[in-house]
């Protein structure tokens, strides 16, 4: 990777972080409870719980529905390492692994990125 893609990354990989947050805290607002005077939000102490019993919570001791959600994130970064992989590649390789499959998980790598 030379200098320019991996600017081009950090750049690509800060704008997919950027809207990942948003989405986030989207959703977090969604949740809360919002004084009509002062526009201040409050986290239900409910999901306060839930929350800092996940934040407690390896990634390993998490349930399956905790993980996936987690796996489901990190695949929106797939399409920034395609971008790099396959630039740093020739056209017999880019074919090569387009139609290859990765055995892990049973995810096959393919012109859109990963599916199952």
């Amino acid at each position: 990777m030379n200098k320019k893609q991996l600017e081009e990354f950090i750049e690509s990989g800060a704008d997919l972080e950027h809207a990942r947050w948003s989405k986030w805290q989207k959703y977090l607002h969604s949740l809360c409870d919002i004084d009509g005077l002062t526009g201040d939000l409050t986290i239900p102490a409910y999901r306060v719980k839930h929350w800092e019993r996940q934040i407690n919570t390896e990634y390993k001791d998490l349930s399956e529905k905790e993980k996936e959600s987690d796996r489901i994130e990190v695949r929106s970064y797939i399409p920034l390492l395609q971008d790099i992989f396959l630039s740093e590649t020739s056209n017999d390789d880019e074919e090569k692994i387009l139609n290859s499959e990765v055995t892990e998980d049973d995810y096959q790598f393919t012109e859109k990125g990963f599916g199952y």
